[in-house]
């Protein structure tokens, strides 16, 4: 039976990854910083910390989805965001275990035009920073980087995504305001999962955008996927006010890589959308 360390397993994604990899056969062995149900509560930005986990558990994958996603807080909080973006891969590099190979779950948030390639990256805010350079501490011959932004019902006691926000926000009878002018390519958690599962059954190293095809602004991504759910609900459509911190206004990625390396082909956006209502449907 291999196994596969997890770090970061209690959130959004990493709830319902650990469930399925289970299922699949796998040993799964998870780190958290805080969370009760997980095998290892350390810090994985000390490096100590994380070598002895690495070299009690030979691991023969691990997965890093640790991070600080809360844009305002990367910018009021740079140490705190430095120290889970970038300190953390950069430990899993220059661990004295050796024998893995990592995925390392990065953003498209470092891309601001359409169909962005992976050499077309723009840094808009620190959040964008640290995961950038989390990546550029990474160990190349052996770790695959998935740029990569996904949605899904979570299963996670601490995390929420866009999906449950929005849906519950609905239900409360609150007037949505959609932006119109802000776009992505996210994927549902389960796809996410099953590349993720593509990537361990056949590792490749290199940088990666992993996303669905036709992506589409968030307001109608919202739209869509409340109507999708038979939700009543009242909306405007708006632009993205200025706001503090910068950010963003398309990061619809191009895949072509990660399809031809892998020899797969993502599903379009709105099928993703339909896939995920459903969930919410039971």
């Amino acid at each position: 039976m291999k196994k596969i360390l997890i770090i970061g397993s209690s959130g959004l994604l990493g709830s319902s990854l650990s469930e399925f990899l289970i299922l699949q056969g796998y040993e799964v062995v998870t780190v958290t910083r805080t969370s009760l149900n997980s095998n290892y509560r350390i810090q994985a930005d000390i490096a100590e910390q994380l070598d002895e986990v690495l070299n009690k558990e030979n691991p023969q994958y691990i997965i890093n989805l640790a991070a600080l996603t809360d844009v305002a807080l990367c910018e009021t909080e740079p140490s705190l965001a430095f120290s889970l973006n970038a300190c953390i891969p950069d430990n899993i590099a220059r661990s004295s275990y050796k024998n893995s190979h990592v995925i390392h779950i990065s953003t498209d948030h470092i891309y601001n035009s359409n169909l962005s390639k992976e050499n077309e990256v723009v840094v808009l805010n620190n959040y964008a920073k640290t995961k950038l350079e989390g990546e550029q501490y990474c160990d190349l011959s052996r770790t695959t980087i998935l740029r990569t932004n996904f949605f899904g019902k979570s299963k996670s006691m601490r995390s929420v995504g866009l999906c449950d926000s929005v849906y519950e926000m609905a239900l409360s009878g609150r007037k949505l305001s959609l932006f119109k002018d802000v776009f992505f390519s996210p994927l549902s958690i389960d796809s996410l999962i099953e590349n993720i599962l593509l990537v361990i059954h056949n590792p490749k190293a290199g940088v990666y955008n992993l996303g669905s095809r036709c992506g589409m602004s968030k307001g109608d991504f919202i739209s869509k996927f409340l109507t999708e759910v038979n939700a009543e609900f009242e909306y405007e459509l708006v632009n993205m006010p200025e706001l503090s911190v910068a950010r963003p206004h398309d990061m619809r990625m191009c895949i072509t890589k990660f399809e031809q390396t892998f020899s797969t082909t993502m599903p379009k956006l709105e099928e993703e959308i339909r896939k995920v209502a459903n969930e919410y449907k039971v």
